[in-house]
């Protein structure tokens, strides 16, 4: 059993790390498309301007200009200790401004690959989240990020639903019953970042919103992958889209 303790100071905190690191901007892309963002990079349309550590290695952050506005962006993993802990670090180096983007299982079959979903309530199972919020709220996004994500895709006459999201770590656990039961709690998709990440946000009291676009489909006796991880146009499009959604939330 998890146990909650409110008191933000720990033994190991954020801003131990990366001491020597200058500061960021207070707006940051969570982008969890590795190639779109090295194709930017090669592009020259982002630049590499520092980098988080892991044991994996080394993670680059890199920073670019729109409209007037400086911007970071940054991959932050796998699974919600790696997003939570690297969300914890941009924080710590000055951000206060997020908006990621990903992809998402989605639970209805009649989700189609590339619907852009927007995340407004988690659904808990993962661990991260219980360290930052206790185990009986709920935890959702603030309405005015909400707000003005949707009036950003209104602007754009972009389609969107959305709803609950369902955060796992452990995705070959996701069986018929469960996914039957999360329906039933109005869940639309499933993925391993959202409910880690916006319990930090919520915990540190700053900005986070995400967008997703729907990926393989769960709805069934049997898994449809939907060739949905190949999608760079869609993943591309939602990279500026953030930006967009930053340029208004700045």
């Amino acid at each position: 059993m998890i146990v909650y303790d409110k008191n933000k100071k720990a033994i190991l905190n954020p801003e131990d790390m990366n001491k020597n690191a200058k500061k960021i901007s207070e707006h940051c892309i969570l982008c969890f498309f590795n190639d779109v963002l090295e194709k930017l990079e090669k592009n020259k349309e982002i630049k590499k301007v520092g980098e988080l550590n892991s044991t994996l290695g080394k993670h680059p952050i890199y920073e670019f200009k729109y409209n007037e506005k400086i911007i970071n962006a940054f991959n932050p993993g796998l699974g919600g200790p790696m997003s939570a802990g690297f969300l914890e670090e941009l924080i710590a180096l000055g951000c206060k401004n997020f908006i990621a983007c990903g992809g998402a299982g989605v639970l209805d079959s009649k989700i189609k690959m590339g619907q852009l979903i927007v995340p407004t309530e988690a659904v808990r199972e993962e661990g991260t989240s219980y360290h930052y919020i206790e185990a009986d709220k709920k935890i959702k996004v603030k309405q005015e990020v909400l707000k003005i994500i949707e009036k950003v895709l209104k602007e754009k006459d972009i389609s969107y639903i959305k709803g609950k999201i369902w955060t796992t770590d452990a995705i070959y656990r996701e069986t018929e019953q469960k996914i039957h039961d999360k329906k039933e709690e109005g869940c639309i998709a499933v993925e391993m970042e959202f409910a880690s990440m916006l319990a930090v946000s919520i915990f540190r009291d700053i900005n986070f919103g995400q967008i997703l676009y729907g990926g393989d489909d769960l709805d069934g006796e049997i898994w449809k992958y939907r060739n949905w991880r190949e999608n760079e146009s869609i993943q591309n499009k939602m990279f500026w889209l953030c930006a967009d959604i930053l340029k208004e939330l700045c």
